[in-house]
């Protein structure tokens, strides 16, 4: 009996197309069940990331909080002793490792001329060590014009190395230095080998002005420049441990410093690396590759975080391939047993329910990750309201699951606006837990698929421990604001008395040196003839004495009556002035080779009079300290290269000063020449000081002797 061809074909047809239904049935069940997986390593992939981004984050905030504690400490007083930064090094606890810090520092700026009266100070200092410091000297060796040396260090055991050490030695370390100087900021140096070991560490460092010094341009800064506190950590103790506790099989996590924030918003590719922590397999077709990473900036320099994962991909898995296997097997079953389907029907729905358990588990087990987390989760639906919350969420709030569960967002969180509510968003919030509590926390929130439908993830912080640091840190820099204003009072105070004083005793003094001089005179004219050549050079000496004398108190009313003076500010012409002070000096160079270069002068904001003191003073002591030289050359210039400054020089080619005196000059009745070389009061340069002073600016020197002198002042542009 022979088989009819194309019936043969007919019946084959429904086969071939149950065979490709099957086979199609069974890819999609195994993608389904594979992607499912998949999401599940994707969300605790990124809650892990989120946390460790956030202790990072936490954890640098920390260290920096500790290094305004430490410029507060410096703004409060006037000089910081060494038991003092010790005291304060205590209560931090660093030596106990609390903060994951590896000291605190203050490095002091010395000029190279100071350098050996520095050194012999430090190692006579006993307030800590009863023996001192003999062996303290600042390294490394080497002659530099001026050094920012280690002179605090907290604490010493494990620290011995840094004490002394030049913070401004080497490129990393002036980098971050100048940064911070120059901007008044804390900066944070790139990554480098630290003199206590060869461990990777970072050092955020922060300016230290003279208290009462002008800050406001970036010249004024640079002058008023003290030196620098630091706080030094290493990498691996601050952020190592807090890492490793979060870090999953097949996973590592990168810290790296990508640059200096300073040159614009987007940071540059990387430059160095912190830290590596955990092992990373080889990617292959057998793993899948996860890949999050956040660019976070540390007081002025760019760090990425990176967290990259390669778990066994879910496509290869027993699961998926167990599952599409089960359907095709199911498919085959069907075609085989078709005769029989009715009487297999509960094995089919057994083989189904088995499939559908091992999805129940996929769940379970995503649902278990979030039981087991530390941080309070809970998911919103589209109305507001929550879905669902974890354990570490209700132990927070102090509700129950079954009491969050259907509550709105805003009972929970009052006063939020519901368009804040944003995926990929953190923010500080208040919430109000059961018993009526207001909670700071921190409120990270993420978008999460729940089968159609996007429920948004919100994971929360508390963020009470971290606040009432913060609290504690506003009441210390209140109590330093208080501590300055009184001190600042009671220096005004003292000063008006001093000054009431100076005037009373100068004022004083003034009719008993006018009466020496007129009697000496009127003895003279009487009775000259009647008087021998030593009394007569007696007479000559006494009136040139209450003359001088005379003079000085002249000077002395002049420079008192100088805090009492209101500024009349009016458009100064410097040239002008110059032209008639230059007039004015005319009859004292009789007989004298002066050359007189006058440059452009720039118009000031200033009072006149007293503008008319400053550059009468300066142009007489060019004239006075210049008579020896022939021709004596005196210049006047400007200087207009820095921004926000009027500068101004008078210059001579006179005997000149030693600049190791300079800071004298500007001090009442300080004289570096004897008065029988050139007369004089002492008052003419501490009054231009005093004056200069009183209108925001400042005046200094630059000399050599026999080279003659450069006297600068500046005015605020």
């Amino acid at each position: 009996m022979t088989t009819d061809p194309m019936l043969h074909s007919q019946r084959r047809l429904p086969v071939l197309g149950v065979l490709l239904l099957g086979a199609l049935l069974a890819m999609l069940t195994w993608l389904a069940v594979a992607r499912a997986d998949l999401q599940v390593l994707e969300l605790e992939h990124d809650r892990r990331f989120s946390q460790i981004a956030y202790d990072v984050e936490s954890r640098t905030i920390q260290a920096r909080n500790v290094l305004r504690g430490l410029q507060g400490l410096f703004i409060a007083s006037d000089e910081v002793s060494r038991l003092d930064f010790h005291q304060y090094a205590q209560a931090l606890e660093i030596e106990e490792g609390t903060l994951g810090l590896q000291a605190i520092q203050f490095a002091r700026l010395v000029p190279h001329g100071q350098r050996d009266a520095f050194e012999a100070r430090v190692r006579a200092d006993t307030s800590l060590a009863p023996g001192g410091y003999p062996q303290f000297s600042i390294r490394p060796d080497g002659t530099r014009s001026f050094y920012v040396a280690t002179e605090y260090n907290e604490p010493m055991p494990g620290n011995e190395s840094a004490f002394g050490f030049d913070t401004a030695y080497g490129p990393v370390r002036m980098a971050v230095l100048a940064a911070a100087r120059d901007t008044g900021e804390a900066r944070a140096s790139a990554p480098f080998n630290l003199v206590q070991g060869s461990q990777v560490g970072v050092v955020l460092r922060a300016p230290i002005y003279r208290n009462g010094a002008a800050t406001n341009t970036l010249q004024q800064r640079r002058d008023a420049y003290l030196g620098q506190v630091s706080v030094v950590f290493i990498v691996d103790t601050l952020l190592g441990a807090a890492l490793s506790n979060h870090l999953g099989p097949d996973t590592q996590v990168t810290l790296t410093d990508m640059g200096s924030a300073a040159d614009g918003n987007a940071p540059p590719e990387a430059d160095s690396l912190l830290g590596r922590y955990g092992q990373l397999p080889d990617r292959s077709l057998w793993r899948t590759s996860l890949d999050a990473s956040q660019t976070l900036i540390v007081a002025g320099r760019f760090w990425q975080v990176r967290m990259q994962s390669h778990p066994p991909t879910p496509y290869l898995e027993v699961k998926a391939l167990t599952a599409g296997a089960l359907v095709f097997a199911l498919t085959l079953l069907a075609l085989v047993m078709a005769s029989r389907v009715l009487g297999q029907r509960d094995r089919a729905q057994a083989l189904a329910s088995g499939l559908r358990e091992t999805l129940v588990q996929s769940e379970a087990r995503a649902a278990a990750l979030l039981e087991a987390t530390l941080t309070g989760i809970i998911t919103l639906d589209s109305s507001d309201r929550i879905r669902s919350a974890n354990p570490a969420a209700t132990a927070l709030f102090g509700y129950s699951e079954a009491q969050l569960e259907g509550m709105a967002f805003a009972e929970l969180v009052p006063g939020l606006r519901p368009d804040v509510l944003r995926a990929g968003t953190t923010q500080d919030v208040t919430v109000i837990t059961r018993d009526q509590r207001s909670l700071p926390v921190a409120m990270s929130l993420g978008e999460v698929r729940h089968g159609n439908e996007y429920l948004l993830l919100a994971s929360f912080h508390d963020m009470t421990a971290q606040k009432r640091l913060e609290e504690q840190q506003r009441a210390f820099a209140q109590a330093m604001d208080d501590t300055v204003r009184e001190r600042t009072a009671e220096l005004t105070r003292v000063n008006r008395e001093l000054e009431a004083f100076a005037y009373s005793v100068a004022h004083d003094l003034r009719a008993p040196a006018r009466h020496v001089h007129g009697f000496a005179r009127v003895i003279e004219q009487r009775h000259g003839a009647q008087l021998d050549a030593t009394a007569l050079n007696y007479l000559g000496r006494i009136q040139r004495a209450s003359a001088d004398m005379g003079r000085l108190i002249d000077g002395m009313l002049a420079f008192a009556q100088l805090g009492n003076h209101a500024l009349l500010l009016t458009d100064v012409d410097l040239g002008a002035l110059v032209q008639r002070t230059q007039a004015a000096l005319e009859p004292e160079l009789e007989g004298r080779n002066v050359q007189w270069e006058i440059g452009p002068l720039p118009t000031v904001r200033a009072d006149q009079s007293l503008m008319t003191q400053v550059i009468s003073n300066l142009l007489g002591n060019a004239v006075k300290y210049s008579a020896r030289s022939n021709p004596a050359v005196i210049q006047v210039f400007a200087d207009a290269s820095v921004p926000g400054e009027h500068r101004i020089c008078v210059a001579d080619n006179g005997i000149g000063i030693d600049m190791r005196h300079a800071s004298r000059l500007f001090q009442v009745f300080s004289r570096l020449h004897h008065a029988d070389e050139f007369d004089g009061t002492g008052i003419g340069l501490a009054t231009v000081h005093r004056i200069l002073e009183r209108h925001g600016g400042r005046v200094w020197v630059e000399s050599e002797p026999g080279q003659g002198a450069r006297f600068w002042f500046a005015l605020p542009a």
